[in-house]
């Protein structure tokens, strides 16, 4: 069995990527030994790495994740698809489980990045419901699990043609 791999979509929202990295490990134990995101502010780009290794090293002391980021000159739809499906295809060809996280995904990137990765047989797709928002002005980063909703799309769904989702 390969590594496991995530591929994040990445909006303005640095915090809704935290808690999308949180949930996927805590809740789905999908702790990714890299991690790529794509975003088109490259401002973020060092500020969303640190982020991804800050969290996954909150859930394993041990975790030393890869990261990449990726930057889109053009944030069209049919570029952010393009480019979650390279990635994917990529990962995949090397024998690794991935997964596609467009919880702070800007909807057209969300959306274009989720049906080029299912064409390519990514493994899972990771959205993130942040159900309660009263802990919003909490200074912690990372929000209580219990008022975290992971909706989870499985491949299983796309071999049954029942499009079902698995909510933990």
């Amino acid at each position: 069995m390969g590594s496991k791999v995530t591929v994040a979509i990445v909006g303005d929202d640095l915090s809704s990527f935290a808690n999308s990295l949180w949930a996927a490990a805590r809740l789905a134990e999908f702790v990714p030994d890299r991690v790529h995101i794509i975003l088109v502010r490259e401002n973020l780009a060092e500020r969303a790495a640190s982020v991804a290794r800050l969290v996954l090293s909150s859930v394993d002391s041990a975790a030393k994740p890869e990261v990449a980021t990726v930057l889109l000159s053009s944030p069209g739809f049919m570029d952010w698809g393009r480019k979650a499906a390279e990635i994917v295809k990529q990962e995949k060809d090397s024998g690794n489980i991935v997964a596609l996280d467009v919880t702070a995904a800007p909807k057209e990137g969300a959306i274009a990045a989720s049906i080029a990765s299912w064409n390519r047989k990514v493994d899972r797709v990771f959205h993130l419901d942040e159900r309660n928002y009263t802990h919003l002005d909490n200074p912690l980063m990372l929000l209580p699990l219990p008022e975290l909703k992971l909706n989870e799309y499985v491949a299983e769904s796309k071999e049954s043609g029942s499009g079902a989702t698995a909510n933990r």
